[in-house]
C-alpha cells in the first residue's frame, strides 16, 4: 500500500482526514511539461497534415439553375416541371461520387421536416402524392 506508515489502522485515519498517498505521483517540471506538450503538439500536427492531404482531394462543383428559363418555376399551383443541365468536372474524381445539394435562404421547422420524413421516399421508392 501506498502510505507514510504502514501500521494496520493508519489507512483508516489517512482516509477519514482526506491525506491519502497517492501510488503513482507524477512529477511535473518544466521539462517535463514541455516534453509533454511537443508530444501533444507533434501528433495534432501529424493529425492535421492527414486531414489536409484527404480534403484535397475532393472535388467541389457548383451550379446556380434559377436563372436558366426551363428551370424557374412560374407559380407555386404549377405542375412540376423537369430540369437539366451539365456540370463539367474539371479534375479526375474517382468512385464513389456523392451528389449534395444546398439550398439558401431556406429556413425549414425541425419538427414538421422529422413528422414529414418518409423512408421510402429517401431509398427511392415510389410513393404516393396526395
Amino acid at each position: 500500500m501506498c502510505f507514510k506508515n504502514d501500521k494496520e489502522d493508519s489507512w483508516k485515519v489517512y482516509f477519514q482526514q482526506q491525506k491519502l498517498q497517492p501510488c503513482c505521483t507524477p512529477i511535473l517540471t518544466s521539462k517535463v511539461i514541455k516534453v509533454l506538450l511537443l508530444i501533444v503538439g507533434l501528433s495534432f500536427l501529424f493529425i492535421g497534415i492527414l486531414l489536409y492531404m484527404s480534403s484535397s482531394s475532393v472535388v467541389e462543383l457548383k451550379k446556380r439553375y434559377d436563372n436558366i428559363p426551363e428551370c424557374k418555376v412560374q407559380s407555386v399551383g404549377d405542375e412540376p416541371t423537369k430540369c437539366s443541365f451539365e456540370l463539367v468536372a474539371t479534375k479526375e474524381m474517382k468512385l464513389p461520387i456523392y451528389v449534395y445539394y444546398e439550398l439558401t435562404h431556406f429556413y425549414q421547422n425541425h419538427r414538421v421536416y422529422i413528422s414529414s420524413l418518409s423512408q421510402d421516399q429517401l431509398t427511392g421508392k415510389k410513393i404516393r402524392t396526395r
